[in-house]
Formats: C-alpha cells, sequence, structure tokens
C-alpha cells in the first residue's frame, strides 16, 4: 500500500484535544463491540447445548440480522434521513442501554425459542444504535480529514471485537452465562460514554442541500463517486456473506473438528485483529481511493480464503482463513464506509444503507450456510460462497466499465484539482 500520508495527517493527539467528544464515540463503539463480540462467541455454543445443528445456530444469527436489516429498510423507505433528522446521542445511547438489557435476557433464556426472541429485540436495538453514531462520527468531514476520522470509528469498534470473541470463549467454559453478564456491563459502560457527550453542532435538523456542487471538496467528479459508491456496495455484501459464515458457521466447523470454544475464541480474534490492523493502515493511506484494482485483489482473497475453510483440519489451518478474512473484509467494509461518506450530507441515511447491508449479509450467510451444510456436507457453503463473492466481482467489473465509459469525459484534470483538503 502506497502514498502513506506523514505530512498530511495531524497526529491523532491533535484532533483529541480540539475535539474531546470522540473519545467518548470511541469508548461507546469499542464497548459495543466487546459485547458483540462476547456474544458472538458464546451464543452459538448455547444454540448448540439446547440441541441446535448448523441451520438452528445459522437461524439464530439470521433472526438479529434480518430483524436489524428490515427495520433499516423500513426506516430508509419510509421515514427517510431519520438518522440525520434525530439527536444521535440520544438515540444511540437508549438503543445501547436496550442492547445491556437484550444481554441480561440471554443469561435468563432457557430454550432456543426464547433465543430467537432475543435475537430479535437485539437487532431492533441495535438498528438504532450504529447510524446515527456512524454519522456523528463524519459529520463535517471530507477527503483526508473524513479518511481519518472513520479510521477511528473503525479502530475503536475492530478494537473492540479483538477481546470480544477470545473473552467470550474463555468466559462460557467457565459458566454460559458468565459471557451474557459480561456483555450487558459493556453496553451499559458504553451508553454511560454517550451520556457524558454532547452532539455536535450541525449534525441535527441539517436541511439537504439541493443543489450539490459537481465535486465534494477535492477535485473527485460526481459520476466517479457515484460508480464507486455502487461497485463498493456490491463487494461489501458479499464480503458479509462471509462473515455471516464466520460467525455462525465456523464454530459448527470448529467442534466438527474438535476445537474447545475457548481456542475457537481466539482463533475468530486472529479475524479482527487483522482487520483492525488494515483499518489502521487504510487511515494514513489515500492511495486506494477510487482505484478498483485494490477491491478486486481484497474479493480475490476472499475466495480463497473460502477454499482454505472447505479444507481446515485444526485450529491453525482456520486461524489462516480467518485473518485472511480481516485483512480482506476491512478493505471491503473501509472501501463502502467511505464511498458512501464522500460527498455526501445524507450521511445519516448512508451508514444506514451500509449496515443494512451488513445485516442482509450475516443473515443470508449465516442461514443459508447453516441449511446447504446440513443438507449436503458440512463444508458445502465455503466454495459456494467463493462463487457468490467472484460472481459479485464481475458485476462490479460491469458496472465500472459502464460508467467510465457513460462518464469518460467528465474527468476533473488533476492541475485543476485543490492541492490541500481541509483538515480536521
Amino acid at each position: 500500500m502506497a502514498d502513506i500520508e506523514n505530512s498530511v495527517a495531524p497526529p491523532a493527539s491533535a484532533e483529541t484535544g480540539r475535539d474531546r467528544e470522540v473519545v467518548f464515540l470511541t469508548a461507546s463503539a469499542f464497548l459495543a463491540s466487546v459485547s458483540f463480540g462476547i456474544e458472538s462467541a458464546a451464543a452459538p455454543f448455547l444454540a448448540q447445548d439446547f440441541g441446535a445443528r448448523s441451520s438452528g445456530v445459522g437461524a439464530l444469527g439470521a433472526v438479529g440480522s434480518v430483524t436489524y436489516s428490515g427495520l433499516l429498510f423500513v426506516l430508509l423507505m419510509y421515514f427517510g434521513r431519520v438518522w440525520d433528522r434525530h439527536c444521535p446521542r440520544r438515540m444511540s445511547m437508549t438503543a445501547q442501554l436496550y442492547l445491556a438489557v437484550g444481554s441480561v435476557a440471554f443469561m435468563t433464556a432457557g430454550a432456543m425459542p426464547m433465543l430467537y426472541g432475543v435475537a430479535l429485540a437485539k437487532g431492533v436495538a441495535a438498528a438504532s444504535f450504529w447510524p446515527p453514531l456512524m454519522a456523528w462520527f463524519s459529520a463535517g468531514r471530507e477527503g483526508s480529514a473524513l479518511n481519518r476520522r472513520l479510521s477511528y470509528f473503525n479502530l475503536s469498534w475492530c478494537s473492540g471485537l479483538i477481546i470480544g470473541p477470545a473473552l467470550g470463549g474463555e468466559l462460557y467454559e467457565i459458566w454460559p452465562q458468565l459471557p451474557f453478564a459480561a456483555a450487558a456491563w459493556c453496553q451499559a459502560a458504553g451508553a454511560g460514554a454517550l451520556w457524558r457527550s454532547k452532539p455536535p453542532v450541525g449534525t441535527d435538523k441539517t436541511p439537504v442541500s439541493e443543489t450539490a456542487p459537481a465535486t465534494g471538496g477535492d477535485g473527485v467528479p460526481d459520476w466517479k463517486r457515484h460508480t464507486f459508491r455502487r461497485v463498493a456496495l456490491v463487494s461489501h455484501f458479499t464480503a458479509y456473506l462471509v462473515m455471516g459464515l464466520a460467525r455462525y458457521q465456523f464454530p459448527v466447523l470448529a467442534t466438527s473438528i474438535g476445537i474447545r470454544p475457548s481456542v475457537f475464541g481466539w482463533v475468530m480474534m486472529t479475524l479482527s485483529l487483522f482487520m483492525t490492523g488494515m483499518f489502521w493502515l487504510l487511515g494514513r493511506s489515500r492511495g486506494w481511493h477510487f482505484r478498483f484494482g485494490y477491491l478486486l485483489l481484497a474479493q480475490a482473497g476472499l475466495v480463497l480464503a473460502m477454499l482454505g475453510a472447505s479444507r481446515a483440519d485444526g485450529a491453525a489451518a482456520l486461524a489462516v482463513v480467518t485473518a485472511s478474512c480481516g485483512i480482506c473484509i476491512g478493505f471491503t467494509y473501509t472501501s463502502n464506509l467511505f464511498y458512501g461518506a464522500s460527498g455526501d450530507s445524507r450521511r445519516g441515511r448512508r451508514m444506514a444503507i451500509h449496515e443494512f447491508l451488513i445485516g442482509v449479509g450475516f443473515g443470508v450467510g449465516g442461514l443459508l450456510g447453516g441449511l446447504a451444510n446440513d443438507r449436503f456436507g458440512l463444508r458445502t457453503a465455503y466454495p459456494l460462497c467463493a462463487i457468490a463473492i467472484a460472481v459479485g466481482a464481475t458485476v462490479q467489473i460491469f458496472i465500472l466499465a459502464a460508467l467510465r465509459t457513460r462518464n469518460s469525459g467528465s474527468v476533473i484534470p488533476a492541475s485543476r484539482r485543490p492541492e490541500n483538503e481541509r483538515p480536521d
């Protein structure tokens, strides 16, 4: 990865001094992700203790993901810019408290139907937590400043997912209810961090600009933004098919090859660890902006990872697969987040679309992967997922070629682009 920004990007401490609210926002995102990571490791094993097979474990993940995505879809279709018009602090804080209550409810569940009900309720709460928080992070930034601010968000939530799965697996072996108690504490503490914060000026009830300029302030024409926005949406969705399999089918695979829950937690930690490393690198580089080759390379890596999962026979092999997934999904995730927010004032809505695709990918990957594994064999879903990624990449190539041909005369010469982007 080239073009690392040293002179352009101010140190993180400088921005924190000017905007101490970022400390509370990153704390909330970090603690929420620790909680989700704990539950993602513990809940599949709890479901297996209740007698669930691959499809049942996948359905548990799908219930929460489909509910999350369904609510986001309804809000997007019928309520427009709900995340841009209401106070992000109040929405996210209330939702995080409900997530804490949901974690407590997991502790009291005694059968699979109860687990499904809790997952549904937590999906509703999560849909009111992430989009406003993400829009809050990116408010008022463009170009390199936007890239750095989004990297703070990505590093905070992904750092939580480094700790969460390992902690969830270890705590589950001590006592099956203990990880859910820890998850509830994390969500409550995250809500407390938001309570200490103040909404940024200009993020609430800001009118939509009806006459956007031809560029977003960094010399990139709108046609190019729209092209990469569409391409990144497809890659983001197919990448989260992989994530759905990793979160909800890898535990079943791990059980079948003799990996204990505590060891599996450490294996899954590698996914988030390498994903965090990719977020850190991308937050300090702009050489990948609006270059499709990097995005295509990340998807090729996911194809290889899925083929590797179909042959993994131990903890070490599975850790290599999860590490590869972390690197590649880290790139597709950051790309979709950056291209979605760049040059658009409707960031709450854009973040909701981003999260909607995460929920759909999680649900489809986890559920259909489980059904395929139950019906045709425990490793069937992984080569099928590799095919889906390859098809998605082919669609992206056609999108890029069609729109580039249509707008080939609209590129702004480099000499006319601004040399300096607005600092934080």
